[in-house]
């Protein structure tokens, strides 16, 4: 038995009180985090599911959390009143269909899961009662809809409202039937990166930091400068990739150099936030810690943000009621790793794997240890 922890990656996670739920990229197993302590505990893996990075964004409908499809070819379902895990496999003729990665985002409606194709115009239902796959071709052959980009959408006074087109248009859709229609955004300068919602109106920020201000009812924009075009320099580091409200305040972080602004809606006035600084937990002997990303988890509860930082990968949570950075290691044992792996590679050579002590576990520990550490450290 390994008595070590290590650290893991993970895109996106499912928030609820103290607790977290996500699948790690490098397999795919499901893990429960406490938020309070970092401690993490190894609840199963999702079977018949062999691509890294299976799953991104999870959907919460009753018990049950929904992990979406990225690079995967099945439906994660985790049932949390029954405990079970099962992977739902969506129909070839389907697959054949989409992109890699699969999926943008999805949600919930009338008992059906809709999922929007990444890269594409493909919508597909899965009806969660009768346990079936629908592709829907509202949007095919329609010219000026090239595709679903963002891992995001909103919802606001029923529509759905995401972006199309690689990151230059936004679209608003209506549930019931999938009516849409596109805004007229002509006046935003470059490429959107992120969009939120406060009071009917939608707040964009682009590719270099620009904020707009989209009201719904008007159909309008206006344009805020946020960031000095001296202090700006390269237009890559100005990104805001993610974009966060409370109590009236607009939170923007920045992907590469981690700048963070605070814009109050109220005021219209954008102040640098000094208390917001990112800084490693650890040192790097091989690697620099500045032109690192951060992976924005698509998940705000409470006031509280979620992210992580990809140069030492620790759960970064903001508080953002007093303006303070928690860092949060999440250590997972080798040993919940190995139990993932071996079970998955003992079904892949057709051995099935009833219970977690099944002796048949021990015929590919060794192979399973190096594979491990020299696919981990």
């Amino acid at each position: 038995m390994f008595n070590s922890q290590t650290e893991v990656k993970f895109l996106s996670i499912y928030v609820e009180e103290n607790q977290g739920w996500f699948s790690a990229t490098y397999f795919n197993a499901l893990f429960c985090v406490d938020l309070l302590t970092g401690k993490t505990e190894y609840i199963g893996y999702f079977p018949k599911e062999e691509a890294i990075n299976a799953y991104r964004n999870i959907v919460s409908y009753n018990q049950y959390l929904f992990f979406i499809p990225y690079y995967g070819s099945t439906l994660g379902i985790y049932d949390r009143n029954t405990k079970n895990i099962i992977a739902v496999a969506i129909p070839s003729d389907i697959l054949n269909k989409l992109c890699n990665p699969k999926f943008a985002f999805a949600y919930v409606y009338c008992d059906c899961l809709y999922m929007y194709g990444a890269n594409s115009d493909i919508i597909v239902e899965y009806d969660i009662v009768l346990n079936t796959f629908r592709l829907i071709d509202k949007f095919m052959g329609v010219n000026e809809i090239k595709g679903f980009r963002a891992s995001y959408y909103l919802l606001v006074g029923g529509k759905i409202y995401t972006v199309i087109n690689d990151f230059s248009a936004i679209i608003e859709i209506s549930p019931e039937n999938l009516d849409f229609r596109i805004l007229n955004t002509d006046n935003i300068k470059r490429n959107f990166y992120s969009v939120i919602e406060k009071n009917g109106k939608l707040w964009i920020t682009d590719m270099v930091g620009e904020l707009y201000e989209y009201d719904l009812a008007a159909e309008s924009c206006h344009s805020y400068g946020l960031i000095d075009e001296n202090e700006k320099g390269d237009d890559s580091l100005g990104l805001f990739w993610s974009t966060y409200e409370y109590n009236d305040k607009i939170y923007m972080v920045a992907l590469l150099n981690h700048a963070s602004y605070v814009f109050d809606t109220i005021s219209k006035t954008c102040q640098k936030n000094e208390k917001f600084k990112i800084e490693p937990h650890r040192k790097f002997k091989f690697r620099t810690n500045d032109a690192m990303p951060i992976w924005f988890l698509p998940m705000q509860c409470n006031g509280m943000l979620y992210f992580q930082w990809e140069a030492d990968l620790t759960l970064r949570i903001l508080d953002l009621r007093n303006n303070q950075l928690k860092t949060l290691p999440v250590l997972i044992d080798k040993e919940h790793y190995c139990k993932a792996l071996m079970k998955r590679k003992l079904e892949r050579d057709g051995l099935v794997v009833e219970t977690e002590d099944d002796c048949q576990l021990e015929l590919y520990l060794d192979e399973l240890r190096i594979d491990f550490d020299s696919g981990m450290e």
